[in-house]
């Protein structure tokens, strides 16, 4: 079996081993969901649709944040730091694997079995909101949506990775992290919409990495972008993706000079 293939199921098991945790994390999450309700049936009891939005493509839209934003999140990752100011790095150097795709196949591991969590506890509320939801049976909408979470994910791995790396340089990343915890909502679609914004701040964050992570596959899901929005939109993030890619092998390879320099 793959080295990777291996360390994925490791991760499964030990991810799988903190179900309790699991299930209160995705409670503590999923808690704005209950006011978003609330709040969008209170507005489109005034209007009937805000840029292709009605209150099912909403409610919808909420629902897949929670159920996606931590699978999806790109923030400092601990371990990693960790790992870098531990000396603990010293001893996946001496394997023969590559300390990225290590990591990437940790995140798989550890998101399968909350996936499961949340699929589970998600399916209360689809069930609850059944009439209020929207579904497709769009093959190709299936195909682009599976397709931009793919995306979505290395996206947010390489800008998880790129912050983590950080620590080579500093011995707090704190100031990162706060950073990212303050934007990110923002920036990723996970507060509203990005096309609820005004136009010209849609302007600015359609070019930039972290509408990819979540507001982009949701909508697409949706279907509440054009034809040339979507093409436009993969195109971007195919490129942020190649982009990051080779940010993150730059400073690990940047990072690992000092790293060995300084006897780690």
């Amino acid at each position: 079996m793959s080295a990777y293939l291996i360390i994925i199921r490791n991760a499964v098991a030990e991810s799988a081993s903190y179900r309790l945790n699991q299930i209160v994390s995705f409670l503590t999450i999923s808690l704005p969901l209950v006011f978003a309700v609330f709040l969008w049936k209170t507005v489109f009891n005034q209007v009937d649709e805000i840029t292709n939005f009605d209150l099912p493509s909403t409610l919808t839209y909420y629902l897949l944040v929670v159920l996606l934003q931590d699978i999806l999140y790109s923030g400092v990752k601990w371990e990693i730091v960790d790992d870098i100011h531990s000396g603990g790095l010293t001893k996946w150097l001496t394997k023969p694997i590559s300390y990225l795709w290590m990591q990437v196949s940790v995140r798989i591991g550890t998101n399968i079995p909350y996936f499961l969590v949340a699929f589970i506890l998600g399916s209360v509320f689809v069930f609850l909101n059944l009439n209020r939801l929207v579904w497709t049976t769009e093959p190709i909408r299936w195909l682009m949506f599976l397709a931009a979470i793919i995306m979505a994910f290395f996206l947010a791995f390489f800008l998880s990775f790129g912050f983590s790396l950080v620590a080579f340089w500093t011995q707090d990343t704190s100031g990162i992290e706060f950073a990212i915890s303050i934007f990110l909502p923002l920036l990723s679609g996970q507060i509203l919409p990005i096309t609820f914004f005004p136009k010209e701040f849609q302007a600015i964050l359609v070019y930039l990495p972290w509408r990819y992570t979540l507001d982009f596959p949701i909508q697409v899901y949706l279907g509440t972008l054009s034809s040339v929005q979507i093409g436009t939109g993969f195109t971007v993030e195919f490129l942020w993706l190649v982009a990051l890619y080779f940010i993150a092998k730059t400073l690990w390879k940047n990072g690992l000079n000092i790293y060995q320099a300084v006897g780690g």
